[in-house]
């Protein structure tokens, strides 16, 4: 369902721009859609899309985004232990274009997201290896881990610093985010985000 909302979204931003292009261009109004990849400092990867509203240098911003830690999820980092390996989660946005001209929009942003996690506990079982003979001679594994996890909802506060890049009279550019969560179970996100921006944007 929520991938249907998002891809309305998309449609009807095209549809606005179409039918209202005239008084778009006369009228400092912002409708636009992003869509790009995100990765994390606890090298969690994934993707984020989202869509903004508003007036001049103020506008809301409404985003998906997930990331998972493949490495974690792929049993390749045994050491890791008391950290997120995926989250899903909706944000909501105040962003103000602090200083702006034909090309380079510089927009910090502050709000809330929420969502769930999926968290890999400080504990875990040894299993021991096995040995002895096997067919054509010797043969052991080694010992390997169980680990425990817990699915939490978070709900956090989103800080950012956008970097939007859309020349003039142009309905495409690009943008750039490194951001920060901080969410009511104690823990921070450090993470960055980039990808395309497509609608009116100046």
């Amino acid at each position: 369902m929520k991938h249907i909302v998002l891809i309305l979204s998309f449609f009807f931003s095209f549809y606005v721009l179409k039918s209202q292009n005239d008084s778009l261009n006369k009228n400092p109004k912002l409708l636009f859609i992003n869509f790009g990849l995100n990765g994390t400092i606890n090298s969690r990867e994934g993707f984020n899309i989202g869509m903004s509203f508003g007036k001049k240098d103020h506008f809301l911003h409404l985003q998906h985004i997930q990331n998972s830690n493949w490495e974690v999820k792929s049993g390749t980092k045994h050491d890791k232990l008391g950290i997120v390996t995926s989250i899903k989660g909706y944000s909501l946005t105040y962003n103000y274009k602090w200083y702006r001209n034909e090309v380079f929009s510089f927009i910090p942003s502050i709000g809330i997201i929420g969502g769930k996690e999926n968290y890999r506990l400080n504990k875990t079982e040894v299993i021991p290896g096995t040995g002895g003979l096997g067919v054509g001679g010797l043969g052991s594994t080694s010992p390997s881990y169980k680990f425990f996890y817990e699915k939490n909802y978070f709900i956090a506060l989103q800080t950012s610093f956008k970097l939007y890049i859309a020349p003039p009279n142009m309905y495409a550019g690009c943008y750039i985010e490194p951001y920060i969560f901080v969410n009511n179970l104690k823990r921070v996100d450090f993470g960055l985000s980039f990808g395309m921006l497509i609608g009116k944007i100046n």
